[in-house]
């Protein structure tokens, strides 16, 4: 049985009683310090026993908060024992402050998405939007361009389309929701992966889907008939052929991208946000928001220290340093790993009879 543990500090006492008494009418149990702890016994003691008991910890972060150790070591204890946190998080904080750990979770921002949060859609009760179709995609024609830091020589041997973004929180779940049950992506989905998903399709629609295994990309690429691109493909796309360091030149602009140095919101943006930042071709978000995965498997791993166990990703994410978005920096991981700043957009072959 779900129980929620508010953390927060005194001086947001009045907050704390609001979500309080939302809980309440939903007959949901909750833990609140001025209501549940015995001061004649050791707080820390109480504290302690009630994250224990819970579930889901909200946090209230606010200036105050930020402030507060106590808010602080419940963090910690809570995320040490494996519990869920919930950021609700105040319009007056800055994304500067915001603790690393919120960055990239689908935090809350009023009562609202609380409310949404305790009582997720179940069933076909949302259409998500539907895959970016021929006439949206950007068409990448073959041919040579300079690949890498050192600017190799490379060939891309036919045209192929590519998505013109990654692909959305809104699009995947409508792949959720039309995939049958023994698709391999979808069993992988708990209970709870499906709730985040739900949250962020209904306050963040437009921005791109992580928390996607390289297994859940793929699944969603053969569902719309399509493909991850290789990363030859998906260089190329990023950055023309004319070996430029950012698809849209050589010449860093903090306007131009989603990544630490430039960032104005503790994750990730919608994918169509960054106009001046496009590639040649017109592709958005090919640095920063978001790595993408793609389909080639890593020579040397990052992690596992097994040839051949992890595929690569491309292009950076919000919370990367701009010395990371750049069009040939690449990571590896293993097919099955779920990160907060990893997600894929899709890419085809061109039909001949189209051309």
């Amino acid at each position: 049985m779900r129980k929620i543990f508010i953390s927060y500090s005194r001086k947001d006492e009045k907050k704390a009683k609001a979500i309080a008494s939302l809980l309440k009418r939903k007959h949901i149990k909750y833990f609140l310090d001025s209501k549940d702890i015995d001061w004649g016994k050791l707080v820390l003691k109480e504290v302690q026993e009630a994250l224990k008991k819970s579930t889901t910890v909200i946090v209230i972060l606010t200036r105050n908060s930020l402030r507060s150790q106590w808010v602080a070591y419940e963090i910690g204890y809570a995320k040490a024992m494996g519990k869920e946190v919930l950021p609700y998080v105040d319009p007056d904080v800055r994304s500067d402050d915001v603790p690393l750990f919120i960055h990239g979770l689908n935090y809350l921002t009023n009562l609202s998405e609380i409310e949404a949060y305790l009582n997720p859609q179940t069933g076909k009760q949302r259409e998500g939007d539907e895959p970016y179709g021929r006439k949206d995609m950007v068409l990448v024609p073959a041919g040579a361009f300079l690949y890498g830091r050192n600017k190799v020589r490379k060939f891309v041997e036919r045209d192929f389309l590519i998505d013109p973004a990654p692909v959305t929180n809104s699009q995947f779940l409508n792949f959720m929701y039309a995939s049958e049950p023994k698709d391999q992506s979808r069993n992988l989905w708990t209970d709870d992966r499906w709730l985040k998903l739900q949250l962020a399709a209904r306050y963040r629609p437009d921005h791109p889907i992580t928390f996607v295994s390289w297994h859940d990309a793929v699944g969603y690429a053969k569902w719309c008939q399509k493909r991850l691109p290789t990363e030859i493909e998906w260089e190329k796309a990023a950055r023309g052929t004319d070996g430029r360091r950012y698809p849209w030149g050589n010449v860093w602009g903090a306007e131009r991208c989603n990544c630490l140095r430039s960032r104005s919101v503790p994750g990730t943006t919608p994918v169509f946000d960054y106009d001046q930042g496009r590639s040649p071709y017109g592709c958005y978000d090919m640095a920063g928001n978001v790595f993408e995965w793609v389909n080639d498997i890593a020579k040397k791993s990052r992690h596992t220290g097994v040839e051949k166990s992890e595929y690569i990703n491309r292009g950076g994410s919000y919370n990367r340093p701009f010395t990371e978005v750049v069009c040939w920096y690449n990571e590896s991981d293993d097919p099955y790993m779920l990160m907060d700043d990893v997600g894929f957009r899709c890419a085809k072959d061109v039909d001949p009879e189209e051309q």
